[in-house]
């Protein structure tokens, strides 16, 4: 049915916006962006007809199934960690399934992906100036953690990466007509 298609459409859409804007402003935000591309892609008559058939996602569920039996083994061997086996369990699946969906809602959607980029540019932006106290960035140094728990080299590398990314694109982010963003 096209409506039940492009409703899930939308889901996906917003699902992937509210992934890029907060995965690095809010843990919550980007479980729940990640579970909104699994719900509308759960509810997509068109990825269920591809992925049905694709063996990468025919591996990936029987590897969950491998990986529930040994959360379930762990479990039974040591019931005092069970709660948190579980919830580690759930964290995987919905990461590891989750990128699936949040990539098979950016699918040969260029238009999108530039603007998920700019998204999460933003988040990442967003993040930083949330985090960052005055006083530390002054008298930063190597092997203190910033304030994503990360060391200075990874934060390093992830922002260098998000700036190849723009350089990449930007001659498509910005109009070369002069009129401004072009999306």
């Amino acid at each position: 049915s096209a409506s039940r298609q492009d409703w899930s459409d939308s889901l996906g859409s917003l699902g992937v916006s509210l992934f890029a804007l907060s995965a690095w402003l809010s843990p919550v935000g980007y479980r729940a962006g990640i579970g909104l591309c699994l719900l509308a892609l759960a509810l997509s008559p068109k990825a269920w007809t591809v992925l049905r058939h694709d063996p990468l996602c025919r591996f990936g569920v029987l590897f969950t199934g491998f990986v529930a039996l040994e959360s379930a083994q762990g479990a039974r061997l040591l019931p005092d960690s069970q709660t948190r086996q579980w919830l580690e369990f759930g964290q995987w699946v919905l990461m590891s399934f989750g990128y699936l969906a949040v990539a098979w809602w950016l699918r040969g959607e260029p238009r999108r992906i530039r603007q998920v980029l700019l998204m999460a540019l933003t988040g990442l932006l967003l993040g930083m100036v949330r985090q960052a106290n005055g006083a530390e960035v002054l008298t930063f140094r190597t092997g203190l953690q910033t304030g994503f728990q990360m060391y200075p080299s990874l934060a390093g590398l992830i922002s260098a990466a998000a700036l190849l990314g723009l350089l990449l694109f930007i001659e498509r982010i910005i109009a070369a007509s002069g009129r401004g963003w072009r999306l």
